[in-house]
């Protein structure tokens, strides 16, 4: 039986600038929308502010991959 890490095959560096700032831009959205919900149900101020701050982190995240800084937005994907 193969391995999962054994079908995945190595990306360019241009692919996996975009593919790994394509994945911080989908998770800083999908935060910003649960922002806005957890802002229309009223929910405390502590879950927004953690929503908040991980648009954020996601959106650095998707910043320094585009610059190519891909082992900084991914620390744990990167090899050595």
């Amino acid at each position: 039986m193969r391995s999962i890490a054994s079908s995945v095959r190595e990306l360019r560096p241009e692919s996996a600038r975009s593919s790994h700032a394509f994945v911080g831009v989908f998770f800083m959205v999908a935060a910003l929308v649960q922002a806005v919900r957890a802002v229309a149900q009223h929910q405390p101020a502590v879950v927004i502010g953690i929503l908040l701050a991980a648009s954020v982190l996601s959106g650095a995240m998707a910043e320094l991959s585009r610059r190519g800084r891909t082992r900084l937005g991914f620390p744990c994907w990167s090899s050595a």
